[in-house]
């Protein structure tokens, strides 16, 4: 079933959204961006399937797949994210907020104003803490789900040098590597492309894409290699006129495959190698499928 919402759509969402009953809206989960459900997954499964709890999930991605899903335990709902995203956050009242976007009570996006909600930070990347998130990303959140000690570590740390009250730290692991390696198990037999290399960039000023991306493609395109490229999705959003370039010069191209969403774990097991610059999808790549990552050094 497809959902199409209409402008201002998101404010009727939310209405239906408070008027549910306390239980029902008593676990919350928020995904900023498609990407999101690769975090959440497992927990979700393990909440609506195993343990048979009702679950609401806010999104701001208006064609969500969320929206088809068969399973009875999940409401989900569309707030955008424009003012109606921030009165959600405002005036929120559930018992816990799951999310996986850092800098809580740093931009917008603030802990609610009327209610005692428990706040809980899902890592998005295996990376450590003080090398792809802002100093206090975290700070806000009452409990954070750690991908290993690494991010136990460093946490404290940075509460005792800054004096901050310590949080509730769990060694959860990282859902999105589990998966791969169970979808891993299930490619095994199956023939790879030796000839397809993934490309994926980070987002920032002067990411791999801005860099030499276009070059890059062109060069493997030229010696005959596939080329799949996935950029981030905040590139897709703040470099449009670089993407439209990119797809004008190699659409036609039978060999190159521009990726929007997730990358498929066939994908990955088809594929030579995986170029990038920091993205924290190279350590998925490796670990699982344990195949080389080419890093291009970027200003």
């Amino acid at each position: 079933m497809k959902i199409n919402f209409s402008l201002g759509k998101e404010w009727g969402e939310l209405k239906k959204f408070e008027k549910l009953s306390d239980d029902e809206r008593s676990i919350v989960f928020y995904a900023e961006n498609r990407a999101s459900m690769n975090h959440f997954r497992l927990l979700i499964n393990h909440l609506t399937e195993i343990m048979n709890l009702t679950i609401c999930y806010a999104t701001s991605v208006k064609d969500d797949p969320i929206f088809s899903t068969a399973n009875k335990n999940i409401h989900p709902f569309y707030v955008g994210d424009g003012t109606a995203r921030t009165k959600f956050f405002l005036t929120l009242k559930a018992k816990i907020l799951i999310m996986d976007m850092p800098d809580l009570e740093t931009f917008h996006i603030k802990r609610s104003k009327m209610h005692n909600v428990h706040y809980i930070y899902i890592f998005h990347s295996m990376f450590s803490v003080h090398s792809y998130l802002r100093k206090g990303a975290i700070d806000n959140f009452d409990t954070i789900f750690c991908v290993g000690e690494h991010h136990e570590k460093e946490i404290r740390e940075t509460e005792r040098v800054y004096g901050l009250k310590q949080k509730n730290l769990l060694q959860y692991g990282f859902g999105r590597l589990d998966k791969l390696l169970k979808e891993r198990e299930d490619l095994k037999g199956n023939k790879t492309d030796e000839k397809l290399i993934i490309i994926a960039p980070s987002y920032g000023e002067k990411n791999l894409l801005e860099i030499c991306g276009e070059k890059l493609i062109e060069i493997l395109l030229k010696e005959n290699f596939k080329v799949l490229l996935r950029p981030h999705y905040r590139i897709l959003d703040d470099s449009t006129k670089l993407i439209n370039s990119i797809k004008g010069k190699f659409a036609k191209n039978e060999n190159f495959i521009f990726e929007e969403g997730v990358i498929p774990s066939e994908s990955f097991h088809n594929s030579k190698c995986l170029i990038s610059d920091w993205s924290g999808i190279s350590f998925e790549y490796a670990f699982v499928f344990e195949k080389p990552v080419i890093f291009i050094d970027v200003p």
